[in-house]
C-alpha cells in the first residue's frame, strides 16, 4: 500500500502537470474544451487541495490576499461585505476569518467538490450563498449568471490564485460585472501568478479602458515574492468609482 507521503507526492507531480497542460493546450484547446478539461483537473485535486496546494506546491496566494486585504480594511469595519471569486476550498475565507476577523464573506466557484470542502469550514456567510454554476467560462451566456447579484451588492472583491490562470479562468471580461457588483468606493483585490498576469490571454486594454471611462482607479501593480514554490506573484488593487 503506498504511504500518505508518495501520495501527496504523487499528487504534486500531477498537479504540476495539469497547471502545464492548461497553459500547452491554450493555443489548441477552445474555451470551452478546456474548461471541461480544467474542471477535471480540480475534481481530481480537491483530495488533497487543503494540505497539498500550500505544503506541497509552496502556494501562498490565500495568504497574500488576505494580507493586502487587511492592509486596507485592517482597521475599519471587519463586518464589511466581501465576495471571494473563486473560492474553492475556502483558503482565502479562513485567512480573512480566523487570522483578521472578517466575518461577512460570500464565496463562488465553478468546482462543485472544492465547494463542498469549503462548505463544511462554515467561513462563508450562509451554505446557500455560494454559488458554484457558470463562474468561469468568458461567454455572455454564462457571464450572465453573475446579473443574479444585485448592483452595489458587495465592498470588496477579493480573488486569489484565479485570475487570468488560462483563458478559461477568470479574465478581464470579468471587471464589467465586478465593478457592478461592488459599491462606489469599494475595492478590487486580485492577487496570482506574475507568469499568469503576462500571458497572451490577459486582456489589459479593457480593464484599462475602465479607468478611461472613470468607473475605476488603477493602483499600481504591487509584486510580491514566492506566490508559489518557483513564482512570484502579483497584487492587482482597483478602486470602483461608480
Amino acid at each position: 500500500m503506498a504511504t500518505s507521503e508518495a501520495l501527496s507526492a504523487e499528487w504534486a507531480s500531477k498537479t504540476e502537470r495539469f497547471f502545464k497542460n492548461i497553459k500547452d493546450s491554450a493555443d489548441v484547446l477552445s474555451k470551452e474544451e478546456e474548461l471541461i478539461q480544467q474542471q477535471e483537473g480540480y475534481d481530481n485535486m480537491s483530495q488533497y487541495y487543503d494540505k497539498g496546494t500550500p505544503e506541497l506546491l509552496g502556494y501562498r496566494g490565500h495568504i497574500l490576499t488576505a494580507e493586502f486585504c487587511n492592509k486596507f480594511y485592517g482597521n475599519g469595519d471587519k463586518n464589511i461585505k466581501i465576495l471571494d471569486i473563486g473560492a474553492g476550498t475556502g483558503l482565502v475565507a479562513e485567512e480573512l476569518r480566523d487570522k483578521y476577523g472578517f466575518q461577512n464573506i460570500y464565496g463562488m466557484d465553478i468546482n462543485e467538490k472544492l465547494l463542498m470542502k469549503a462548505q463544511a469550514k462554515n467561513c462563508y456567510k450562509r451554505k446557500r450563498d455560494i454559488l458554484f454554476q457558470g463562474l468561469y467560462l468568458g461567454d455572455g451566456s454564462n457571464l450572465d449568471r453573475l446579473n443574479l447579484i444585485f448592483d452595489n451588492s458587495f465592498d470588496l472583491i477579493v480573488s486569489g490564485g484565479t485570475f487570468f490562470v488560462s483563458k478559461s479562468h477568470p479574465g478581464a471580461d470579468y471587471f464589467p460585472q465586478m465593478c457592478r457588483m461592488v459599491k462606489p468606493g469599494g475595492r478590487i483585490i486580485i492577487v496570482t501568478a506574475k507568469a499568469y498576469s503576462e500571458e497572451p490571454w490577459v486582456e489589459w486594454d479593457r480593464i484599462k479602458d475602465l479607468e478611461r471611462v472613470g468607473r475605476i482607479k488603477i493602483h499600481p501593480v504591487e509584486h510580491v515574492e514566492q506566490y508559489k514554490s518557483g513564482y512570484d506573484g502579483v497584487v492587482l488593487v482597483y478602486d470602483v468609482l461608480v
